[in-house]
């Protein structure tokens, strides 16, 4: 039987014992914590196919503005804008001919006039692109908005305004769904309040 003597000085070994047992603990997740994160917690490395869409856009810069009328291939299918507009802030092209297609190339910043200027997506990321889209009058119109973060390739060029306030101009446009227009226009002056209904024409 212990006496009252090793009693107490039992309990004082207990407790330096199971102190031992806690700090070792204590100090492993101490270096758990502040341990560098493993190669699974990295942000993942950008795809091949990634890669070449974006290689494929910014080829665009480099290359010269073709001939032939505005026009290209939007969501797979043709795109033949019957409409050119300009205002202080953008170059609208508009398709309403079987298909309801509309690409804005958006300044995001005002000029007036929109003339006289040249520039590729490598020397201005400011633009902005949307495209709306619909099959037919009783589908939903589908919006897509592009930025210069999604790697877009943009060239273009306007000439001096003309007395009827038309501006010629060039554009090659690559965007990362694989669509693309391009071509020579003329540009008209777009109204000040613009309706758009949206429609699918004959």
């Amino acid at each position: 039987m212990l006496s009252p003597f090793n009693s107490k000085m039992m309990l004082p070994l207990s407790l330096a014992f199971s102190c031992l047992l806690v700090v070792p603990s204590a100090l492993a997740k101490t270096k758990s914590q502040g341990a560098k994160p493993s190669l699974s917690a990295k942000a993942p490395m950008p795809s091949k196919h990634a890669a070449n869409k974006a290689a494929w856009c910014h080829a665009v810069v480099d290359q010269e503005f073709p001939d032939n009328q505005i026009g290209g291939t939007i969501g797979g299918k043709p795109f033949k804008p019957d409409v050119v507009q300009w205002n202080s802030y953008s170059i609208t092209l508009k398709q309403s001919k079987k298909r309801y297609c509309k690409v804005v190339i958006n300044m995001m910043k005002s000029q007036k006039p929109l003339c006289k200027i040249a520039f590729t997506s490598d020397s201005n990321d400011r633009p902005h692109i949307y495209v709306y889209s619909r099959s037919s009058n009783s589908g939903p119109v589908v919006e897509q908005h592009y930025t210069s973060n999604d790697r877009y390739g943009l060239k273009f060029a306007l000439l001096a305004i003309k007395p009827d306030d038309s501006v010629p101009g060039s554009l090659s446009l690559r965007l990362p769904d694989g669509s693309f227009v391009a071509g020579q226009f003329a540009a008209e002056k777009a109204p000040r309040v613009i309706w758009d209904d949206q429609a699918v024409t004959p």
